[in-house]
């Protein structure tokens, strides 16, 4: 049991949705006022005391109202908040936001992400889809001098990566022609987990006269297949977090937390696996995190598994509000992802 009879719990979710709507502390008369039954303001300090023993709120000062506690955030999101739906014209507006003119699948995800920040006045995070599963999609080698070269890489889920580099000698048609031959029966279809200097020296050795001019460019692939596997974290409207007065102070030790993406990208990878998780106050394992919450959001790429859409802002965000944007720019995103990247 939690505890909560359910005069509490509208008392509760009275002074949540107050402090999310005004971030002031919520005082007694102001409960009375938004309560749907018969209370006296004694009868509403007491609970609100009450409450704030079992800790769900806080009083910052003695004369103080109240606020949530992480605790009484949580109850609130699990428990007694109204999902909102969105309107048509709100669908059309993120619809409307989100484009694949470029046809590049990490673009995409870059528009969406600044799509969030914008909806939302947080900062935007994205993930590129799981990288250990992704096959080698498509592979092609542009020649921009004699010797240099413009390789770039596209997965099956959806990563695009390029890399300009030198080749050894001086590349001819039959030179591409030959190189693609060799993408072509090695390398579509495998996950790019397997490709490894130590395979390309394994390939390079059945390719005779061939291995001179075509083991730098392999070893160029090896390289970007590499990135793949180890791709970084994204995040776009860091600065909206200087405009929430909750964070006072400590807005700066945030953003330098924030700028190192890898530990950013422990706390996402380690959140649970749920299609969509808010991680509230310290439920992030970081100190610089305890005054902020998470949202995130799984997208799909037809029908397997991609990676995450999020925002992160301070405590006090509307969840209720934001929620329902989160899931649907995520369904947008997995459907123009799947679309882009279908076989068909």
């Amino acid at each position: 049991m939690d505890g909560l009879d359910g005069r509490k719990q509208k008392i509760l979710a009275a002074v949540v949705e107050q402090y999310i709507a005004h971030g002031e502390p919520v005082g007694s008369k102001v409960i009375c006022g938004l309560l749907d039954m018969a209370v006296s303001s004694a009868t509403v300090r007491n609970e609100l005391s009450e409450l704030s023993e079992m800790g769900y709120l806080e009083q910052p000062h003695t004369s103080a109202g109240r606020v949530p506690s992480q605790k009484g955030y949580r109850y609130y999101v699990d428990r007694l908040m109204s999902r909102r739906r969105l309107s048509d014209a709100e669908r059309q507006k993120i619809a409307g936001m989100l484009t694949l003119d470029s046809g590049d699948p990490e673009k995409l995800l870059e528009v969406a992400s600044s799509a969030l920040a914008h909806l939302t006045n947080c900062a935007a995070i994205s993930t590129l889809p799981s990288d250990e599963s992704a096959l080698i999609r498509k592979v092609e080698l542009i020649c921009v001098g004699k010797r240099t070269v413009m390789i770039i890489l596209l997965t099956s889920t959806g990563i695009l990566k390029s890399r300009a580099g030198k080749a050894d000698s001086d590349l001819n048609e039959d030179a591409l022609a030959s190189f693609h031959q060799i993408i072509k029966h090695h390398f579509l279809n495998l996950p790019v987990a397997d490709v490894s200097i130590a395979m390309i020296q394994t390939l390079a050795a059945s390719l005779g006269e061939k291995a001179f001019a075509m083991t730098p460019l392999l070893v160029m692939l090896a390289e970007l297949c590499r990135e793949v596997v180890s791709s970084d974290i994204k995040l776009e409207g860091q600065n909206n977090l200087l405009t929430h007065h909750e964070y006072e102070g400590s807005v700066f030790d945030l953003l330098r937390f924030l700028a190192s993406r890898e530990q950013l990208r422990r706390i996402v990878d380690s959140s649970e696996n749920k299609p969509l998780h808010i991680v509230i106050g310290s439920e992030n394992s970081a100190p610089q995190m305890a005054g902020s919450s998470m949202i995130l959001a799984k997208y799909d790429i037809d029908g397997r598994e991609g990676g995450r859409l999020g925002i992160l802002g301070p405590t006090r965000i509307d969840y209720g509000r934001m929620m329902p944007h989160m899931e649907y720019l995520t369904e947008t995103v997995s459907r123009l992802l799947s679309e882009l990247l279908s076989d068909d």
